[in-house]
């Protein structure tokens, strides 16, 4: 006999609760849900959320006052660290917003990666940033001056990078008293043997020259032992009359300055210690 499936439903269906079952039932529910709800906020951390760049659920625990330099069990690792090792796989949007957003409300900005020592300096640069942004880091005490563990800091990598914007974003001054064994000798070398004055006449830049004189800049030699002088002399010999002008300008600016090697300052040096 068929059977329809209003019957079928009709001949299947469970048999009214009594008091007490139903009663046993609501807490049940009431137990599970309680213990999803648990569950999901010990998964629910700050870390999590710099982990999947969630920016509403980091706000949520910045906004409940959550400790933005808290030790994650399981890694060892902060929030900021999280995020940092985040913004070197994917350099998004919001990976940045989580590590300003964090940096913003008292996270240590100079903070390192585990990966490679980085601060977020080192990867703002890397990722070639505007430099409101890394003025910002500069601001708040990010030190231009740490090493990662490839021997490179920020500054040599703006170096690298050949980004004078970002080079003198790197010399803005700080908000606060910062350690000066943290910050950059202005003459460091990038690739082959560059210090940021020589990448300012290359693009002659006379406000980036300038600047940097202020921050006793040198003349040192690059690797082809071309001094920043040599290379504005050469502009001074261009074709185009402009550039020639401009290399003109760079001469008077750097010729005052006495040659800088070496050998004098390790002379001097010597003399020193055996006075």
């Amino acid at each position: 006999m068929r059977i329809s499936s209003l019957t079928f439903f009709s001949q299947n269906r469970e048999e009214p609760l009594n008091a007490q079952q139903t009663s046993i039932r609501a807490a049940s529910a009431s137990q599970i849900q309680t213990m999803s709800v648990r569950e999901y906020r010990k998964n629910q951390t700050m870390h999590n959320a710099a982990r999947a760049s969630q920016i509403a659920q980091l706000y949520r625990f910045l906004r409940e006052g959550a400790d933005v330099n808290e030790l994650e069990k399981r890694s060892g690792y902060s929030p900021l660290q999280i995020a940092l090792e985040i913004m070197l796989i994917n350099d998004s949007d919001e990976a940045q917003v989580i590590v300003t957003a964090l940096i913003k409300n008292g996270a240590k900005v100079n903070t390192v990666t585990s990966q490679r020592g980085q601060t977020a300096l080192h990867i703002f640069v890397m990722a070639q940033k505007d430099d409101a942004d890394v003025q910002y880091l500069r601001k708040k005490g990010g030190a231009n001056g740490i090493k990662d563990h490839q021997g490179q800091t920020p500054f040599s990598l703006a170096i690298d990078h050949e980004n004078l914007n970002l080079i003198l974003a790197l010399l803005t001054p700080p908000e606060k008293e910062v350690d000066l064994a943290l910050e950059t000798d202005i003459n460091v070398k990038g690739k082959f043997g560059q210090t940021a004055l020589h990448i300012a006449v290359s693009k002659q830049n006379l406000t980036a020259i300038t600047t940097l004189l202020h921050f006793k800049a040198k003349l040192l030699k690059n690797s082809r032992d071309e001094t920043p002088l040599d290379l504005a002399h050469k502009l001074t010999k261009s074709s185009d009359p402009g550039e020639a002008d401009i290399g003109a300008a760079i001469v008077a600016l750097l010729d005052p300055l006495p040659p800088y090697t070496e050998t004098i300052e390790n002379h001097l040096a010597l003399n020193h210690q055996f006075a």
